[in-house]
């Protein structure tokens, strides 16, 4: 389920998209030149046809909402790394946080099919999660802690450059123990009296 930000960033981000492919209707029908950028690259291709079979299956013309929903299935179908019994989201209320990443870097793709950056994210989805794993404990606990959990259960205090399934397993250490390192720590009284300065 996705947050009322991510909601808010996916609407902002498909009207993006909308707009940089002249993706509109007018009176119900889809303008004539939305399908001017159909051949621009895979990933309009993609969208495209599968939009075009949902259209054809009720017996319509295609609909933003159409090019929508085919976005979601495009960018969730058959992913690099993922299990194979993983099933493609077609609908916003199924999406979670890696489908939506995933979704945003092929609206990347459909804005700009030359993006490196979104072509890279593409071609390795892992490195997505990944980062997104990295910045959720960075925020989830102190350095030193990272470092210290790391260092006793993988024997290295370089936590950033753990694999992904240790990546996993710290968050899930990490996030039982959250409130914790919330607290004030509160300082130690001290007998000044003794001190020379």
């Amino acid at each position: 389920m996705l947050t009322k930000l991510q909601l808010a960033k996916h609407w902002r981000d498909w009207a993006t998209v909308c707009r940089s492919n002249d993706w509109r209707t007018e009176d119900g029908r889809m303008v004539a030149g939305a399908r001017a950028r159909e051949g621009a690259s895979l990933w309009h291709k993609l969208v495209w046809r599968l939009a075009d079979q949902t259209a054809w299956a009720q017996a319509r013309g295609v609909t933003v909402d159409d090019l929508r929903h085919a976005t979601y299935v495009v960018a969730t179908s058959k992913v690099p790394g993922w299990p194979k019994a993983a099933r493609a989201v077609s609908s916003l209320k199924d999406m979670g946080n890696r489908e939506f990443n995933r979704v945003l870097t092929l609206w990347a793709l459909l804005r700009d099919p030359d993006d490196i950056n979104a072509g890279m994210a593409w071609e390795h989805p892992e490195n997505a999660e990944r980062a997104s794993l990295i910045a959720s404990l960075r925020n989830r606990a102190p350095e030193a802690t990272l470092r210290a959990v790391s260092g006793n259960a993988f024997e290295t205090r370089f936590w950033e450059d753990l694999s992904l399934s240790q990546l996993l397993w710290l968050r899930r250490t990490i996030g039982g123990q959250q409130s914790r390192w919330a607290q004030p720590v509160e300082a130690a009284a001290v007998d000044t009296a003794d001190q020379p300065y």
